[in-house]
């Protein structure tokens, strides 16, 4: 699920909008608050090769 929050009103958005979603399965149904917090944060990292001549 993917949820974006909704715009002001009489906002008119120039670009696309990032978003955010919850993909921690039970750990989401188990937290009783609202909003949940973040628990973990997920970052790729894919370092750049340079191959010498």
């Amino acid at each position: 699920m993917i949820v974006t929050p909704p715009l002001p009103e009489g906002y008119e958005p120039r670009a696309a909008r990032l978003g955010w979603h919850q993909d921690s399965g039970r750990l989401n149904l188990d937290i009783e608050s609202s909003p949940r917090p973040r628990i973990s944060l997920k970052v790729g990292f894919f370092p750049f090769r340079h191959e010498s001549t």
